[in-house]
């Protein structure tokens, strides 16, 4: 059986459906996120095997020590995050627990566009001139 962990499974509003989609084909869902439990869309609930409230999803460190201590936590096969504010969480934890999929390294263009830009660069892509503005003026 796939352990699934999924960040934030009640939000965005396609999460819920998605966390369903992987419950019903076989997939132990487990969820973190820092809503409460209670406040989790009733599909949510119904489809996840554990959850595990966090203050935030946003102190990446934390995050990784909290999952660590989770007692319910079952082995973990993929990490997944289909909101785009959680997609490094995501990659930090599959390094942290050795899980397939996209590390840090891989996920940083999908998230720092000038980044992105200089993948696309490399890769014979055509792109707008650009540059990364370390400032609020540039």
């Amino acid at each position: 059986m796939m352990n699934v962990l999924i960040i934030s499974p009640g939000y965005p509003a396609d999460m819920p459906e998605f966390t369903r989609g992987l419950a019903e084909v076989g997939a132990r869902v487990f969820g973190i996120g820092d809503t409460p439990e209670a406040m989790l869309p009733r599909l949510v609930k119904r489809s996840l095997t554990g959850y595990l409230q966090v203050p935030s999803l946003w102190d990446e460190d934390a995050v990784i020590l909290q999952v660590q201590a989770w007692k319910g936590m079952a082995r973990l096969h993929r990490i997944e995050c289909l909101w785009e504010p959680g997609m490094i969480l995501a990659a930090r934890l599959r390094e942290a627990f050795g899980v397939p999929g996209l590390n840090v390294a891989q996920t940083l263009p999908f998230r720092d566009k000038e980044c992105m830009k200089q993948a696309l660069d490399a890769a014979g892509v055509r792109t707008p001139r650009h540059y990364k503005a370390e400032t609020v003026a540039a």
